[in-house]
């Protein structure tokens, strides 16, 4: 290697050092070499050896466009010892680099699920499937099932339609208080994303929209219509985190 570093020595000195520093490597020190890699991506370290900062990973399962992603960066940004907050919308995920303060990652689970974004810490094991969650049923997965059965028997009040003017006043109709329920099911679920986007944001979102829609099929007396948007908006949460999850 001597003649090497002499011809290199001409050029770039820095260039010497380095191979000084792989020369000596191979030579059996190693661990001076690891030590030098080991500052230079981590960067300057506490006296007590630990990372001066932690990153803590969440899966935001309420976090479905980007008003939910401005009010998961407003949420966690005031809470003390946080520095970023990082937002993955297509993997629903949350990455908080914060201080390695006590509980403080339990705290950020809390803050999202006040607003009622389902929000949990991510694991290795991960937390379980969309409609199951450690074998027992999720409570998306309880909602899909009750309101798909109740929507399902209400499509009987069809034959109330088809018979056109020798058909009675809907309340005559068993199967419609099978739409009735259905949409009596699922419609908390809108309130509540409609209620926590008016507290915490200021404004109106698509779910607020989608519950003015199904009071309106309702006051119509078209309640096979407002079960149908309550069933569609279930189903559809519980396609897109299993497309995601």
């Amino acid at each position: 290697h001597k003649p090497t570093q002499e011809v290199a020595a001409r050029h770039s000195p820095t260039l010497v050092c380095a191979m000084s520093r792989i020369i000596g490597a191979k030579r059996g020190d190693k661990a001076k070499l690891l030590a030098l890699t080991r500052t230079s991506s981590v960067g300057h370290l506490p006296s007590g050896g630990e990372p001066a900062l932690k990153v803590t990973v969440l899966e935001v399962y309420g976090m479905c466009c980007q008003s939910e992603v401005s009010l998961v960066q407003k949420k966690l940004g005031i809470l003390p010892g946080v520095q970023s907050v990082r937002v993955n919308l297509m993997l629903r995920q949350v990455a908080v680099t914060h201080e390695p303060n006590e509980g403080l990652p339990e705290r950020l689970v809390r803050t999202l699920n006040w607003a009622l974004l389902d929000a949990h810490i991510l694991t290795d094991g991960g937390g379980g499937g969309t409609l199951l969650r450690r074998g027992r049923p999720t409570g998306l997965g309880l909602l899909l099932a009750g309101c798909t059965l109740l929507f399902a028997v209400s499509f009987g009040t069809w034959g109330r339609v088809a018979r056109g003017g020798e058909a009675g006043p809907w309340y005559e109709d068993p199967f419609s208080y099978f739409a009735l329920a259905c949409a009596a099911l699922g419609a908390p679920l809108l309130l509540a994303r409609a209620a926590a986007s008016l507290v915490y944001e200021g404004r109106l979102n698509m779910f607020a929209l989608m519950l003015v829609a199904v009071a309106g099929a309702l006051g119509l007396r078209q309640l096979w219509e407002g079960a149908a948007i309550v069933f569609f908006f279930v189903l559809s949460e519980a396609v897109q985190k299993w497309c995601v999850h």
